[in-house]
């Protein structure tokens, strides 16, 4: 199935877990949306590599992709169908509204919905090869898109204070770059340039 011809209960879906920007499970969609994704629907975004679905315990755990956050992105620009309920109509309306919004001010879905925190811990795990190893806030901060540097700045710090989270300078500062002292976050005096987290 194209993904322009999504059913109605996936778009929900996706624009729930959108909203939600964690991994969630059936129980928690039910509860705070009203709506579960099973069957042919979780199959159907699983096989369009929109949503990852993670089988924990007897419930599965949904995700946005990557992909599906480009599909949240780029569905904002679009119409309501033409068969849409009044709700459907008056909804696109809204996004093409935010749609606007985040053209002018050069930001996208995920700079709104995810905790920038939670976008830096997945960085560093990504980055990172194997807990606690030391990661360059250089690498770190390309994984963060156009997150704003003042409010990255402020959620290092914030997680420097965390007891999973370390941040320390280069001990050898002769091997740093430009970009390595662009890159470090002001902590206590000193210019951290190195992040760990233990978890």
């Amino acid at each position: 199935m194209p993904e322009d011809k999504l059913k109605l209960s996936q778009r929900e879906v996706l624009f729930a877990l959108m909203a939600l920007a964690r991994d969630v499970t059936n129980p928690e969609l039910r509860a705070l949306c009203g709506l579960t994704l099973v069957g042919a629907d979780r199959r159907g975004l699983n096989e369009q590599q929109l949503v990852e679905s993670v089988k924990v315990g007897p419930a599965f755990r949904h995700s946005l992709t990557d992909r599906g956050w480009r599909w949240c992105q780029d569905e904002l620009s679009e119409s309501a169908a033409e068969d849409a309920r009044p709700l459907e109509r008056v909804l696109y309306l809204v996004f093409s509204r935010l749609d606007a919004f985040f053209e002018r001010r050069k930001i996208g879905v995920t700079e709104v919905f995810v905790d920038l925190a939670e976008l830096i811990r997945k960085g560093y795990h990504e980055l990172a090869d194997e807990p606690s190893a030391w990661v360059s806030l250089t690498d770190l901060r390309s994984m963060l898109g156009e997150a704003p540097r003042e409010e990255v700045d402020q959620v290092l710090i914030a997680l420097d204070g965390a007891k999973d989270v370390t941040l320390i300078p280069e001990s050898n500062q002769k091997t740093l770059t430009a970009a390595d002292r662009a890159a470090a976050v002001r902590i206590g005096g000193e210019d951290n340039h190195l992040i760990a987290m233990a978890e």
